[in-house]
């Protein structure tokens, strides 16, 4: 995250917190972010942005990789999870999420002359969404979560038909997961891992996007012995097992 992101979220903490504090619209400023850092240099540093290309190519250095599985195998003992035993594959999930547009592309058709242009039907409503994948290490799936773009806070019909068996749905002005709805779903896999009476702690392995990132997700995983291990940076092309082997085949 950056500093941006840092601030957010030590603001979102106080006012949790009920803390007085003199930042202006609850969100410290820079002065007390650069004493933040200072106070912390030796558990954060500070880097600067680069082209995606570059990242992605840094992600894939032997020392980020390395650390990554070095975290992970802690989020293993953390919750006793033994690699050996395959049993235990039911309790290591991952979750990933990606975008799709609705909008048919239209094409070019050789006709014969005076024939009527074709027409393709687009579908209704918002062009943008997105679906969220989870899935444990034995390969058994749990109903997706689809985030429409929009605003609606009923759905229409048409939006919620066909999908997989106990699929959810939802709206966001991105077309993408918030914190809210993220949180929101941890609390329905929570629900779900207890239906069906897997054994906890679990290890959740994800992305590092901001909204997956908040004191209450932390505390919510936390309190329902959910094990959460963020991907490094750029790193899901190949790190990602959802990435890699499910999600690249519909898109």
């Amino acid at each position: 995250m950056d500093m941006g992101d840092a601030a957010q979220l030590v603001g979102r903490y106080c006012k949790k917190r009920k803390k007085e504090t003199q930042f202006r619209n609850d969100i410290p400023g820079s002065d007390f972010m650069g004493k933040f850092y200072k106070r912390n240099k030796t558990k954060i540093s500070r880097r600067r942005s680069t082209s995606i290309k570059i990242a992605r190519a840094r992600s894939e250095h032997p020392v980020i990789i390395s650390e990554f599985f070095d975290l992970l195998d802690q989020a293993f003992k953390t919750a006793k999870v033994d690699v050996k035993n395959h049993s235990h594959g039911g309790r290591v999930f991952s979750i990933d999420e990606t975008g799709y547009k609705s909008k048919i592309q239209t094409k070019g058709f050789l006709c014969p002359v005076g024939r009527p242009a074709l027409v393709l039907a687009n579908s209704e409503g918002k062009t943008n969404f997105s679906t969220l994948i989870c899935g444990n290490a034995l390969g058994e799936f749990y109903p997706p979560s689809v985030v429409y773009k929009g605003s609606n806070k009923s759905l229409p019909a048409g939006w919620v038909m066909n999908g997989p068996p106990g699929t959810t749905y939802n709206t966001t002005k991105s077309g993408w997961m918030d914190q809210e709805r993220f949180l929101a779903w941890l609390r329905w896999f929570d629900e779900k891992l207890t239906e069906k009476q897997v054994e906890r702690p679990v290890v959740v392995v994800m992305d590092g996007a901001s909204s997956h990132i908040s004191v209450d997700i932390v505390e919510e995983a936390r309190e329902k012995n959910i094990v959460l291990v963020k991907l490094p940076p750029n790193s899901t092309h190949f790190l990602q097992a959802l990435d890699v082997g499910v999600l690249v085949l519909p898109r």
